[in-house]
Parts: structure tokens; C-alpha cells; sequence
């Protein structure tokens, strides 16, 4: 596995730091595209069915 993105304001030593393992990193590393408002949707039913399924709100409770 080779990391080639980063989230905006993710850094380098950040992912290394806080993974348990030797992270390989392409030499060319760019900054992961935003979601389109599709996946949002996608994301934001998928959070709410889950909450349902669970019994819990989809409020972050």
C-alpha cells in the first residue's frame, strides 16, 4: 500500500506518526480531491440508515 493523497492540512509526519506500521509514501504526494455532493448524500444516508440499524440517532450520539 502506497499513500498518494493527503487530506488538506494532513501532513507527511502526521500519517506516519499515528500509523502502526512503516507507511510507504509515492514520491508525488497530492491533496485529496473533495467529495462531490453525490457522495455526500451517499455518505450522510448511509450515516443515518446505519444510526437506525444500531437504534441510535445519526446526530454524532
Amino acid at each position: 500500500m502506497v499513500v498518494r493523497s493527503l487530506h488538506p492540512g494532513i501532513t507527511r509526519e502526521q500519517v506516519r506518526r499515528h500509523t502502526g506500521w512503516e507507511v510507504r509514501l509515492a514520491d508525488a504526494v497530492e491533496e485529496t480531491a473533495p467529495p462531490s455532493a453525490e457522495e455526500l448524500q451517499v455518505l450522510r444516508d448511509l450515516h443515518a440508515r446505519t444510526a437506525r440499524a444500531h437504534g441510535t440517532t445519526s446526530g454524532g450520539e
